[in-house]
């Protein structure tokens, strides 16, 4: 099975940094997602970012929503609520890259978005896998642990295996279970102040 996420485009010439060509898949989803829902794009009273971050979040925002591959198999309402997460998620890791350089930003950004889509997608196969749903949750938790770098601490057991029971108990409803896994990973989170 071909591993989608990868950066490098095999036909690229060799000279092209995967960097670079990840930064021109981000730029192509972007253009896709114009059909995206509006409210998951980048909205906010406050005073606007510096228009560094509000042009890396536009981006990662865009290839993300335009990303049809993160909610695979999930009907328009779990799709929303699977995106607002992915979302959320993604402007964090945006907001991460504060005070960096383009150039380091993307190191961050590269992984750490990477990282966001495989979450997503393996959320999606838990759903829709309930007899592989433990192997997925179990990648989704990891790859969260990637996406969210220093701020997310690996759940204690007692509420993994709470958690698992919620899952399992809530087959057949996969907003209430996208909900549950997103509670379990916000609560090993420490957000920034």
């Amino acid at each position: 099975m071909p591993d989608h996420d990868q950066p490098a485009d095999p036909n690229a010439p060799r000279h092209v940094p995967a960097a670079a060509q990840w930064m021109r898949q981000q730029a192509d989803a972007r253009e896709e997602s114009d059909a995206a829902p509006r409210a998951l794009l980048p909205t906010s009273t406050e005073a606007p970012p510096p228009k560094s971050l509000a042009e890396r979040e536009q981006r990662v925002v865009g290839g993300l929503v335009g990303n049809r591959q993160v909610t695979e198999g999930l009907n328009d309402a779990e799709a929303r609520e699977l995106l607002a997460w992915g979302v959320d998620v993604a402007r964090a890791i945006v907001g991460d890259t504060a005070g960096l350089d383009d150039a380091a930003a993307e190191d961050v950004l590269q992984r750490r978005v990477r990282a966001t889509r495989r979450l997503m997608m393996s959320v999606g196969k838990a759903v829709n896998e309930p007899d592989a749903a433990d192997e997925h949750l179990d990648a989704a938790t990891q790859q969260a642990a990637v996406a969210l770098g220093d701020r997310f601490a690996s759940p204690p057991e007692a509420d993994l295996l709470a958690f698992r029971r919620r899952w399992r108990a809530q087959q057949g409803r996969p907003l209430e279970q996208i909900a549950s896994l997103r509670q379990l990973v916000d609560s090993s989170t420490r957000h920034a102040s």
